[in-house]
């Protein structure tokens, strides 16, 4: 099995079915040794470019958006929004390159993967992971108690966002792995 694991946060315009992504973030760690590998991926959304393909935006995601930082709203166009397909081709790329077929995580069972799954079948494809890869950060979080690292960068910002879920994960994980040591010497 590959080493890295990847944390993905996206960034919406619309919480439902289809929901409109227009920023996905991604990073990738090592869950066993030291927790960043470096590689990372930012991408913006062309929000026309979703909208033509059918996905969907709420108002009240909107009105959401605009009471947010103004680092975070003005990181939705910089760097500059690409159409929908090319970033999800970009993403699988950039999965396939660090992950193989390794497992994927977001903070949450259904949200991040849920909107890119969809986005991915507007686009007629499937997405680059299989379903049993999925790993979800708040039943990991639940289950573990760790105190959460100090969040680096602007909140709401799909990389800086995933960057500081993953170390969250990865103390979670140090944890667990104490965890295995006490049942097997006990």
């Amino acid at each position: 099995m590959h080493p890295y694991q990847m944390m993905i946060d996206i960034e919406a315009l619309g919480n439902g079915k289809d929901g409109l992504i227009v920023q996905i973030g991604a990073c990738v760690f090592e869950p066993s040794a030291a927790l960043a590998h470096g590689a990372t991926f930012l991408q913006n959304v062309s929000i026309q470019s979703a909208l033509d393909k059918g996905a969907q935006v709420e108002g009240k995601t909107i009105q959401w958006w605009l009471e947010q930082s103004a680092p975070a709203r003005e990181g939705l166009f910089d760097p500059t929004p690409i159409k929908e397909s090319r970033a999800l081709e970009m993403l699988r790329g950039f999965y396939k390159e660090w992950c193989l077929a390794g497992p994927v995580w977001s903070h949450g069972s259904g949200y991040d993967l849920g909107h890119l799954k969809d986005a991915y079948a507007r686009q007629g494809q499937k997405p680059p992971w299989s379903f049993r890869m999925e790993r979800d950060t708040r039943t990991l979080f639940s289950l573990v108690d760790v105190v959460w690292p100090e969040h680096v960068g602007t909140k709401h910002n799909g990389l800086d966002d995933a960057v500081h879920q993953a170390k969250a994960v990865h103390a979670c994980l140090k944890v667990v792995e104490k965890m295995k040591v006490l049942r097997v010497r006990g």
